[in-house]
């Protein structure tokens, strides 16, 4: 049985359905003026804060320097958090749609075993990578572990190459975090 060609032709498959989908977050997100806007004001709060921050000032205004720049981050994670979550909250719904409707279409396709492991995999792994398959042979290899590995390592990847998301300085603004009150 050559397992290559169907575990290549499973990797190919996700390769693209990753395209299709950034594609469609692009069409759907990325390219439409209120996201333009929203990532263009980050940008330049995040400057703002830049500046402010590398500003020098007299010993005695050092406090107020710092609680300003606290200030203005914490406003910014919070507006940021608040409109963010929306565009997240799109991609989960694009990236689900896509990973269900993909991983259901190729399970009918390959209920045999489409690679074989050199090793017996853990329990917890040895669920997901004999899943869907008949017999006892734990090194045999399912269509649902060849996909989960594209998911999580493939997919990144491609958002990375086609630069299209949030921006790392974005997604670092939206993790907010609740003030400490120093006593």
């Amino acid at each position: 049985m050559v397992y290559s060609l169907d575990c290549l032709t499973i990797v190919a498959v996700c390769v693209i359905a990753s395209f299709v989908s950034e594609g469609v977050l692009y069409f759907w997100i990325y390219r439409s003026a209120s996201f333009r806007s929203l990532k263009d004001q980050l940008e330049r709060t995040a400057k703002k804060l830049d500046v402010l921050k590398q500003q020098s000032v007299a010993v005695g205004k050092q406090k107020a320097k710092e609680k300003r720049v606290e200030k203005l981050e914490s406003s910014i994670k919070r507006e940021a958090a608040k409109e963010l979550s929306i565009v997240r909250f799109k991609q989960a719904i694009v990236m689900f749609a896509f990973g269900i409707g993909l991983y259901n279409l190729m399970s009918r396709w390959y209920v045999a075993p489409v690679a074989k492991l050199p090793f017996v995999p853990f329990s917890f792994v040895a669920n997901l990578s004999h899943r869907l398959l008949p017999g006892e042979d734990m090194t045999d290899c399912s269509m649902a572990f060849i996909y989960a590995l594209c998911q999580a390592g493939l997919r990144p990847a491609v958002t990375k190459w086609l630069d299209l998301g949030l921006s790392r300085k974005m997604v670092a603004m939206q993790e907010f975090q609740p003030p400490t009150y120093d006593k």
